[in-house]
């Protein structure tokens, strides 16, 4: 606007419990000799601002509204990196625990910390491209004096930004390797129930052999007949888990 810029950029709500990052709308209107914020609710960036005003406000606000807008915008910025260091920490437990036990609260877990990634990200890229129209030179209002911060300003945005791809990346990678991992899980339950039921074959076939009611079969009327069925089983039970062994199938 003639006179002024108004710029709307977003803070991460330090005190939110309901989710891993939220986020405050801050309003900024910006002059040559006049900075002012509009915020629903208390912002902590700008309460240090608040507080460091009042004990070092000469030096603080002598340097002109561009320098102390970016002052507030770098705040900001900065109070995300607890944030997303949260997010890699939480990463880091779920990688552990997918190894350990993967369940299904991991997965939507997982699934609800890449919801918060990718509004982060949302936000991370708006407040760039914000920052980004300032160093380019679009407004007047910027000196070339603070240019240079608000350049540095502009490089920590392109960081989050990148940090928070990192992320995403990272958590695609984890739900790919905890549906490995639960395939593989799954894969080995199968291999123990196939190997069971092979195992198991022989002793079915003789049992079933031997338990027709044919009157003419050769071994009804043996004596022996009864410990032999049982011995036979027993060798081909033996015998097959010998060639399993012997094979590396179990």
């Amino acid at each position: 606007y003639d006179g002024y810029l108004f710029m709307v950029i977003h803070a991460v709500n330090i005190q939110s419990a309901v989710a891993i990052v939220d986020t405050l709308e801050v309003d900024i209107f910006w002059g040559r000799s006049f900075v002012l914020t509009y915020h629903s609710v208390p912002v902590k960036s700008l309460s240090d601002m608040g507080d460091l005003c009042e004990k070092d406000g000469q030096r603080v606000l002598s340097r002109g509204a561009d320098f102390f807008t970016h002052a507030i915008v770098d705040k900001i910025i900065d109070n995300f990196t607890p944030t997303l260091d949260r997010i890699e920490y939480l990463l880091e437990e779920l990688e552990i625990q997918i190894f350990r036990k993967p369940t299904d609260r991991l997965l939507h877990e997982l699934l609800d910390l890449k919801q918060t990634v990718l509004y982060l990200g949302r936000v991370a890229g708006a407040q760039r491209d914000v920052v980004g129209r300032i160093v380019r030179g679009e407004f007047g209002p910027v000196t070339k004096q603070a240019m240079a911060y608000w350049l540095e300003a502009y490089d920590h945005l392109l960081r989050m930004v990148y940090t928070v791809e990192n992320q995403r990346d990272m958590i695609t990678t984890a739900r790919e390797t905890y549906m490995s991992v639960v395939t593989n899980r799954t894969n080995e339950v199968i291999k123990v129930l196939t190997i069971i039921a092979t195992v198991f074959m022989p002793i079915t076939f003789i049992a079933s052999l031997y338990g027709m009611n044919f009157r003419f079969m050769p071994e009804i009327y043996w004596k022996w007949g009864y410990p032999a069925a049982l011995l036979l089983m027993v060798v081909s039970t033996a015998w097959m888990v010998w060639f399993f062994r012997r094979r590396k199938w179990i």
